[in-house]
């Protein structure tokens, strides 16, 4: 499916190739389903062992279910990747850092005079002709 994607600054994983199935890793006994392929449970497996100071990049995720593991063949793209996916960090890639602001002082998120108006507006609306049909 990724072989049609066209927007630059794209990474796409597959955890088979077409015509390939990705093949069920365990079962929940308790309700008789699958939970999850195998790809998804060796990519979490990765994901969970990643801390903010990993050194980890997109190259070592690319690796996390050989064919050996997931009996299929994991496929990625990175062409329309703008940058080295080997210099790029998980955590640079999932993570996000927020600039925020403490203050100490409360602060209003809710001005009580525009609900009323808001309320007034609501109950004026006229049900009349809908717009989007030509009469």
């Amino acid at each position: 499916m990724y072989e049609r994607f066209y927007s630059p600054n794209l990474m796409a994983l597959a955890s088979s190739q077409v015509g390939e199935d990705s093949l069920s890793h365990q079962p929940d006994l308790a309700i008789g389903v699958h939970l999850m392929d195998r790809y998804t449970f060796y990519l979490l497996e990765f994901l969970e062992d990643i801390h903010p100071a990993s050194k980890s990049n997109m190259n070592d995720l690319f690796k996390v279910c050989p064919k050996s593991q997931c009996v299929s063949t994991p496929g990625h793209r990175t062409d329309l990747f703008l940058r080295d996916p080997g210099s790029v960090l998980i955590t640079d890639f999932f993570g996000s850092v927020r600039k925020i602001e403490i203050t100490m002082e409360t602060i209003n998120l809710t001005d009580p005079i525009q609900q009323v108006e808001l309320r007034e507006v609501m109950f004026k609306v006229d049900w009349g002709q809908p717009a989007c049909i030509k009469t």
